[in-house]
């Protein structure tokens, strides 16, 4: 495949998962149809977009300058982290009304690890934004934002991964079922699944030209 064309794939391909799930959980009949609503509009639009926003190929962004690429960064950044902390929000108190357990499935353990992460990588990005310490005193700026870099990519990869076992629970099997007939549905799970993960190759394939792009020596 064209590497133009792959990349429009892994680019939008997402959007179907957010397509189906935004026609299954629209309109909101109660809070829990909040939670994949907003999740799976932070983990496969938001937040891989604030990350593709520092992208200089990108054509809407390339002839930004950089701090205007950054701006849209962290503003994307904090958006999508709050969609995922209101998305887990919304299911921890319906568990909570029903009384039932929490974090029991590894759909609940990875969406609580991968909430605590996207907020601790946040914050990080705004240390490093703004230089607080320990950043440029104890920490080289230019290895902080390395660091910050490989750490984006990790949240990409646990909120795909979180997602993707999102499309294995009861509710999305019950909904997708009364569209494709219940002999199709393991084939559009695995499906689904393996699209949520498109946003890791494709910050994979932007880290991979960043790292190429830099000296051999310190980064900047």
């Amino acid at each position: 495949m064209p590497p133009v064309l792959l990349s429009w794939l892994l680019d939008l391909a997402p959007s179907l998962l957010v397509i189906t799930v935004t026609a299954f959980a629209l309109p909101p009949r109660a809070l829990f149809d909040w939670h994949p609503l907003l999740v799976v509009s932070g983990a496969m639009l938001i937040i891989p977009w604030a990350i593709r926003a520092l992208d200089r190929d990108m054509s809407w962004m390339a002839q930004k300058p950089r701090p205007s690429k950054i701006q849209w960064h962290w503003i994307l950044q904090l958006i999508g982290t709050v969609c995922l902390s209101l998305g887990a929000t919304a299911v921890f108190i319906t568990k909570t009304l029903y009384e039932k357990p929490h974090y029991t499935t590894w759909h609940g353990l990875m969406g609580l690890i991968t909430v605590i992460y996207a907020i601790l990588v946040s914050l990080a990005g705004f240390g490093i934004h703004w230089k607080l310490w320990p950043i440029g005193r104890l920490v080289n700026y230019g290895i902080a934002r390395t660091i910050h870099m490989y750490f984006g990519l990790g949240l990409v990869l646990l909120v795909g991964i979180s997602t993707g076992l999102g499309f294995c629970s009861h509710w999305f099997s019950r909904q997708i079922s009364q569209w494709v007939g219940e002999k199709v549905v393991p084939i559009v799970i695995i499906l689904f699944f393996l699209i949520s993960l498109f946003p890791t190759l494709r910050i994979i394939l932007q880290v991979r030209r960043i790292r190429f792009r830099q000296p051999t020596g310190k980064p900047n």
